[in-house]
């Protein structure tokens, strides 16, 4: 167990990225439109910033087990809003390429807007974005935990993160 790591409370900034396409699969069931989606890759790179002062350069894969949406309409029937939740694993790396945490991550109170078309064209996203992991070589025995308010901004999910290494 390294002790020289940086650890504690930190702060960063996220913007999510697609690695390839996601494949999502439309479902009507009861007169309710289901979208899912599943093996999907996500990535992002960020400066773990700690309230000592101490700073730690990640680079995240982000992979997609699960994504489970509802269309929501509104009163004319047309697609108002997806809501649901994603569940996924998440592997993050030093600059080195080394897996120092692994672990899982879910997003809740997933909602989209819509352009009102039945291609179900996204307006707009925000989430609540959670990870977990343990940690791996120079981190094996700490614990990596982080939440971020993702929003969509200009065709990038962004949120800023805080979070600890214990």
């Amino acid at each position: 167990m390294a002790d020289n790591n940086p650890m504690g409370n930190f702060t960063c900034e996220v913007k999510l990225q697609r690695v390839g396409p996601i494949d999502f699969v439309r479902e009507e069931k009861d007169g309710v439109t289901y979208v899912s989606a599943k093996d999907y890759e996500l990535a992002y790179e960020t400066t773990l910033e700690f309230d000592d002062g101490g700073l730690l350069k990640i680079r995240a894969k982000v992979l997609g087990h699960g994504a489970n949406m509802m269309v929501l309409r509104n009163a004319s029937g047309e697609p108002a809003q997806t809501r649901g939740w994603v569940r996924g694993s998440v592997q993050i790396l030093n600059e080195q390429e080394q897996t120092i945490f692994r672990g899982t991550y879910s997003d809740v109170n997933v909602v989209h807007t819509l352009a009102g078309d039945e291609e179900l064209t996204a307006t707009g996203s925000q989430f609540e974005h959670w990870q977990s992991c343990f940690g791996e070589g120079q981190h094996l025995g700490h614990f990596f935990s982080m939440r971020v308010d993702m929003t969509r901004q200009e065709g990038a999910l962004v949120g800023k993160g805080k979070g600890t290494i214990d």
